[in-house]
């Protein structure tokens, strides 16, 4: 029996680091620190989301002073009964609970996919990502993914904010005359970023709606 509870214990301390693990991985890709898998970091991200938001909005902060009060009340009971403290025991019913927070804290910003495009005369493969905290629906940050061949080792080139919130959708075109891809808004003409196969032409970042423009590719 109490061999069956260390594995047990054993499992849950190994899943949280796991899932820690791969969330701030994934994390650090999708905020431009480390080079990964795209759709592995999104697909991530999107299953955690709505744990994230239970865990911190409707259980979280009750449960983790419902924890605190315990621990105090344990203490105390054992002190005054001069019995040895359990550390072991306050160790798995105070730390997994909060490892499982910090575990989950990156997705407490979501990130939805946008457009893709596959540029074959430059062998990449681009994505455009909308991220905003998981409570607002209002997306005002978006990034530009660029991919090898294959679509799956990726880095994250740019981000800027948009500053338009959920109404607003991006596109990602190739123009084969000028040999140059854009962003674009839906319905409105003028381009918000614009590169070659080698540079950036031209990027209006945090200057979205002022009145310098790119051209158009």
């Amino acid at each position: 029996m109490a061999r069956s509870r260390i594995i047990s214990m054993q499992f849950i301390w190994l899943f949280v680091w796991v899932l820690a693990g791969l969330n701030w991985l994934s994390s650090l890709f999708l905020g431009g620190s480390l080079p990964g898998i795209y759709w592995l970091a999104v697909m991530v991200n999107q299953l955690l989301v709505m744990p994230t938001l239970l865990m911190f909005f409707l259980v979280g902060f009750p449960v983790f002073l419902g924890i605190v009060a315990f621990v105090i009340i344990y203490w105390i009971w054992t002190w005054w009964e001069r019995r040895p403290f359990p550390r072991r025991l306050m160790r798995n019913v105070l730390l997994i609970p909060l490892l499982v927070m910090f575990a989950l804290l990156p997705t407490l910003f979501s990130i939805v996919p946008g457009d893709s495009l596959t540029i074959p005369p430059w062998g990449k493969v681009y994505h455009i990502a909308y991220s905003a905290p998981s409570f607002d629906d209002n997306y005002g940050d978006l990034a530009l993914y660029e991919c090898d061949r294959m679509g799956l080792f990726c880095w994250n080139i740019y981000s800027f904010r948009t500053s338009t919130g959920a109404t607003e959708i991006f596109k990602l075109t190739y123009n084969a005359e000028t040999d140059r891809m854009r962003i674009g808004s839906h319905g409105n003409e003028e381009p918000i970023y614009v590169r070659s196969r080698s540079e950036v032409i031209c990027d209006r970042g945090n200057a979205y709606g002022r009145e310098e423009l790119c051209p158009k590719a």
